[in-house]
């Protein structure tokens, strides 16, 4: 079952959350959460690395959650697909965090 998200209010409970991929392995944890303007868009910036420090972030779209938890937010693919699908590299828009 995906995330249905409600308004902004939501948004805000993912910061710190760590996110774990679809097998189970952490990514790091949720440091902001962006908004594309005018679509209204959303995406997480994951700090990956140790402890949440190092060179590898991630902007997850919110199309890739697939449930969050009271601790966690899983994503519906794995990590190598992250890197894969370029989502390594900010997506290209006008942004508000």
């Amino acid at each position: 079952m995906s995330w249905q998200p409600q308004p902004k209010y939501d948004y805000a409970q993912l910061q710190s959350i760590d996110v774990y991929d679809a097998s189970g392995n952490k990514i790091g944890p949720v440091d902001q959460v962006l908004t594309e303007r005018p679509s209204g868009k959303h995406y997480l910036l994951v700090k990956g690395g140790p402890l949440g420090i190092g060179s590898d972030d991630y902007y997850i779209p919110e199309t890739a959650i697939d449930m969050v938890g009271r601790d966690r937010v899983v994503v519906d693919i794995g990590k190598d697909e992250l890197k894969r699908k370029g989502w390594t590299k900010p997506p290209t828009g006008d942004w508000m965090s």
